[in-house]
C-alpha cells in the first residue's frame, strides 16, 4: 500500500482526510480516483477504506495512525546588526 494516512480534516460538508504518498501529501474526499489505480472508497470515524480498482482489492486504513515526521536542521539565525556610535554614523 503506497497510501498512509496524514490526518483528518474538519471542514465544511463531508469527511475528508489527508493521505501522504512519499512526500506527497493528497486532501481526499470519497470517490475520489488517487493515482495507481485507487479510489477512496469510504471514510469512516475510525479509517478510510481505498479500493485498488486493477485487482479489486479492499484495504482499511486506521485514521489513528502517524506520518513520522523528521525536521529539517534549523538554519543558523541572522547575526545581530552590529551597533553603530553616533560618532562615526555622522
Amino acid at each position: 500500500m503506497p497510501y498512509r494516512v496524514a490526518g483528518q480534516v474538519a471542514q465544511g460538508e463531508g469527511a475528508q482526510v489527508v493521505l501522504a504518498k512519499g512526500d506527497t501529501i493528497f486532501t481526499v474526499r470519497e470517490g475520489e480516483l488517487l493515482e495507481g489505480g485507487y479510489r477512496v472508497e469510504s471514510i469512516g470515524p475510525d479509517s478510510v477504506t481505498l479500493f485498488y480498482v486493477p485487482l479489486g482489492l479492499r484495504e482499511k486504513l486506521p485514521l489513528d495512525s502517524t506520518l513520522e515526521f523528521v525536521p529539517q536542521a534549523a538554519a543558523s539565525p541572522a547575526p545581530a546588526p552590529s551597533a553603530v556610535s553616533a560618532a562615526t554614523a555622522g
